[in-house]
C-alpha cells in the first residue's frame, strides 16, 4: 500500500489512518448488480448508466416513476452533481413536490421541454442566418449583372425571388 498512496511520506499518525482503513471504491457507471441494491441507490445507478442516450434516460425514469417521481433531496442533489446535467440544478426548486422530496419525472420532461425549444429557437436563428446570406449574395449577382429592373421585382415578388435564387445558383 505504501507505493499507492506514497504513505511512507505521511507522520506516523496517518499513516495508521490509511493502513487501519482501506478504502473500498465503487464504480457507478459500469456496475451490473444494481438489483442488488434495495434502496434508492439502485435507481441512482440506474440514472448515471444512461445519462450519455436521452432515450434510455428518459425510458428508466419513465419505468420507475414510484421513485424518481418523489425522491429525497440529498438523492436529487447527487444526481445533479453526479450527472453533471446543469438544467437539473436550475429548475430544482420548480420540481420540489408539496408534501416533500423532488419530481425527476417533472424534472425530466421539463428539461426535455427546454431543450426542444431552445433547439427550435437555435433553428430559427439558424435559418435567418441563411436567408440572409442568399439574399445578399441574390442582390450582389443581380446588381454586378446589372439586373436592377429583376432585383426590384425579387424585393417584393417571393416566388420571382425563388425563381432568381434558382436560376443563379442560390438555392
Amino acid at each position: 500500500m505504501d507505493n499507492l498512496t506514497r504513505t511512507k511520506d505521511f507522520p506516523e499518525e496517518l499513516r495508521k489512518l490509511f493502513a487501519e482503513k482501506p478504502m473500498l471504491l465503487f464504480e457507478v457507471y459500469h456496475f451490473q448488480n444494481i438489483e442488488w441494491f434495495q434502496t434508492d441507490l439502485q435507481q441512482v445507478c440506474g440514472f448515471l448508466q444512461r445519462t450519455n442516450d436521452k432515450t434510455a434516460l428518459q425510458e428508466y425514469v419513465k419505468e420507475n416513476e414510484a421513485v424518481f417521481s418523489r425522491l429525497e433531496e440529498d438523492t436529487f442533489d447527487l444526481l445533479t452533481v453526479m450527472s453533471g446535467i446543469r438544467a437539473m440544478k436550475l429548475i430544482k426548486r420548480d420540481v420540489e413536490s408539496v408534501g416533500g422530496g423532488f419530481d425527476m419525472c417533472k424534472a425530466f420532461d421539463d428539461m426535455m421541454r427546454d431543450s426542444k425549444r431552445e433547439g427550435r429557437r437555435e433553428g430559427k436563428r439558424e435559418g435567418k442566418r441563411e436567408a440572409e446570406e442568399q439574399m445578399s449574395k441574390l442582390i450582389q449577382k443581380l446588381i454586378s449583372a446589372g439586373r436592377i429592373t429583376d432585383l426590384q421585382q425579387a424585393s417584393n415578388n417571393k416566388k420571382y425571388r425563388k425563381k432568381l435564387m434558382a436560376e443563379l445558383g442560390i438555392a
